[in-house]
């Protein structure tokens, strides 16, 4: 036995107490320690416990075993490092296959950068030929800008055909941040039910390894209900509030918009991208209304709302389980009323009427034996109660997380208001020909949408230049989260994340400063004109917006374009890149399988 461990190359990651357990020197496929002692005294459930302790360290268990002429396998991916350790054979076909799953799960990143520049390039490519005299770079500006959901244009859009405004929309629903958000459950979904087979038992692998085997093809179909659940949640979400906005947008607007223009503006409001003007409309309080929560539902709102959407969830189908299972025992009773039979010819008529509720209890014992749950009542219970909830979905944090994200989304939003009510209250200001009630309404409408939508109901021509740097800070300060494992990791905490995290920036501190003359060295210029920006206050503020997937510009007063219309080439470029980077931002960079985010 000693001689045999000597022969095979230790592990280069696994921890002291997975070491301690047994795993060293373990083979794919091949006679191992563990097949010696399976039948020992708990030999399979300090196995299972080495694993289970470093996932909850946050290890990752990497084996480096040699299996003569075979290919090494190391750290290929989550599942298949435990196969491994568990002494678990692969064919060839599996080896690839789990390869290919993890390249994609480790560079989720890299491959949503395709899909978005995809996306763009055949919208530009599908502008250019819908409309005449334009060229390709401000295609490419508005397909960017529509993938993104950021809103800029360099040119004017309001007048291209409705075919075009159309098919920009369908771009929005594309590169949407809801909507791709599913992907990654999607993939998840994908993936484990390639893997799934591969986690049978075999009478090739050790004892050990069909034990450990077993208990991950448990949570391989526990990961499976809880990653479809999560894309048609996120699918319901989309569209109950698409629904909900065309509804009232249709039913309370004073423009006499048509049919087309409500699902129109219903859509770009929900993605945070409106090309089109929306200062005709500041005395429309249903259009207001609607692309400011249209916008705050699409984006910044959804993390928050996130949690409670599934509850809801959940209760709803409940309701619909409890009303179905009463229906149905209703017509059992009927049926053995009506057919009064022997035990026996009762068993056989009935078994099929009876079967799916056994079925259904049997799958529902879970939680300390409690019965009556199905396998979609734990899919649910594993989203909302798993230890790492952003490994479930992107968008989804604990009930401290989201209630921070909440508070800070309105506190934000409040600062951003703050100038509207001590600057443009009265005189010439802005809010000077509407009711106080209207003024506060319309003046948090406009601060809201600064934090995810590109709708200007005000002009931003007539800030001021502190204004101009409160709506920079609440541009530029992220919406959500990045929810990547290296925030849980370092942190633990979103929250302490960032707040720590500005406060320890030296960029933070400047703007900060620059933040503080702004405001206690205004002065109004006198002119026409008046206020007036330079070119570092229009660019600065043109590249946060793009960045953040805003879309408010600062024009020249001349001119009916954003600021970027008046740019060259380059620059225009470098405006799309700025947009492509900034819509990356709230991606994660892999992709993880998700065994210890289970409760």
């Amino acid at each position: 036995m000693a001689s045999q461990e000597e022969t095979v190359s230790s592990p280069i990651c696994v921890s002291n107490r997975i070491a301690s357990t047994g795993l060293v020197g373990l083979e794919v496929g091949a006679t191992s320690p563990v097949r010696d002692r399976a039948h020992q005294g708990g030999a399979h459930v300090r196995l299972d416990r080495g694993l289970r302790e470093c996932e909850d360290a946050g290890e990752v268990p990497c084996f480096n075993s040699r299996i003569g002429a075979k290919t090494t396998l190391s750290a290929i991916s989550e599942l298949l490092e435990l196969k491994t350790g568990a002494g678990l054979s692969l064919t060839e076909a599996q080896e690839c296959l789990v390869r290919r799953i993890n390249f994609i799960r480790r560079h989720y990143i890299y491959l949503h950068a395709a899909y978005i520049m995809l996306i763009a390039l055949t919208g530009a490519t599908a502008l250019c030929y819908t409309e005449d005299n334009l060229a390709f770079v401000d295609a490419l500006f508005a397909a960017m800008s529509a993938v993104c959901c950021c809103g800029l244009s360099t040119v004017e859009v309001a007048e291209w055909k409705a075919e075009t405004h159309a098919f920009l929309h369908v771009m929005m629903l594309a590169g949407g941040a809801i909507l791709t958000s599913a992907y990654q459950p999607l993939l998840r979904l994908w993936a484990v039910s390639k893997l799934c087979p591969m986690l049978e038992g075999d009478t090739k692998d050790s004892d050990g390894g069909n034990a450990l085997g077993g208990n991950y093809l448990s949570k391989s179909m526990r990961l499976w209900y809880a990653s479809a659940l999560c894309v048609v949640t996120t699918l319901m979400y989309v569209i109950l509030v698409h629904i909900s906005l065309a509804f009232f947008l249709g039913m309370f607007n004073r423009s006499n918009l048509r049919v087309p223009d409500v699902v129109l503006l219903a859509v770009a409001s929900f993605h945070g991208a409106i090309f089109t003007p929306m200062e005709p409309y500041v005395d429309d309080p249903a259009v207001v209304a609607v692309a400011s929560v249209g916008c705050a539902l699409g984006f910044t709102m959804f993390p928050v709302l996130l949690r409670c959407f599934l509850r809801m969830e959940w209760f709803f189908f409940s309701g619909v389980k409890r009303l179905f299972s009463s229906f149905r025992q209703t017509s059992t009773v009927r049926q053995r009323s009506l057919f009064p039979a022997d035990n026996g010819e009762e068993a056989a008529l009935l078994g099929c009427v009876d079967a799916p509720l056994k079925k259904g209890a049997k799958e529902g014992e879970f939680e300390g034996g409690v019965k009556g749950y199905s396998t979609w009542d734990r899919a649910f219970c594993d989203i909302l109660k798993s230890k790492q909830p952003a490994s479930m979905h992107t968008f989804l944090f604990d009930l401290r997380e989201t209630v921070y994200l909440g508070v800070a989304w309105v506190v934000i939003t409040v600062i951003a208001a703050a100038p509207f009510w001590f600057q443009q209250w009265s005189g010439d200001g802005l809010l000077a020909p509407y009711s106080e009630p209207y003024k506060v309404f319309l003046a948090l409408c406009q601060a809201a949408i600064v934090r995810f939508g590109g709708a200007s109901f005000l002009s931003c021509l007539d800030y001021s230049d502190s204004h101009i740097a409160i709506t920079i800070m609440a541009m530029y300060v992220p919406p959500i989260p990045v929810p990547t494992y290296r925030v849980y990791k370092k942190w633990k905490s979103v929250p302490l994340a960032y707040v720590i995290r500005p406060f320890t920036s030296r960029k933070f501190w400047l703007f900060v400063a620059v933040f503080c003359i702004l405001i206690f060295e205004e002065e109004w210029p006198d002119g026409p004109d008046a206020p007036y920006y330079d070119m570092i206050t229009r660019t600065m503020f043109e590249v946060v917006s793009a960045f953040s997937g805003c879309g408010l510009s600062l024009p020249p007063r001349w001119s009916a374009l954003s600021f970027s219309g008046t740019l060259g080439v380059f620059s225009k470029l470098v405006i799309v890149a700025v947009m492509f980077a900034g819509r990356h931002y709230t991606v994660d960079f892999s992709i993880d399988i998700g065994f210890n985010s289970l409760p």
